[in-house]
């Protein structure tokens, strides 16, 4: 990850059959330092559960996005 650009915005599937678990977003997004992460596919308490993680180990922002709902980065 040493030779990327900082990441401004990082998009994460999580918590389905053929994405990232929890665990392996937390990891992600730890190794990655985005300034935002925005978790994708999360169709039940698993962003929240993400978020709550994420906050706790890190400066990282977690936005968390209802369906439908659009998110502008400036």
């Amino acid at each position: 990850m040493r030779d990327f650009p900082p990441i401004d915005v990082a998009l994460l599937p999580i918590g389905d059959k053929f994405t990232m678990s929890i665990g392996e977003a937390l990891r992600t997004a730890l190794l990655m330092q985005p300034n935002i992460v925005i978790p994708m596919h999360c169709h039940n308490s698993n962003s929240e559960d993400f978020k709550s993680k994420i906050e706790a180990n890190s400066d990282i922002k977690v936005e968390l996005l209802k369906m439908g709902e659009n998110f502008q980065y400036l």
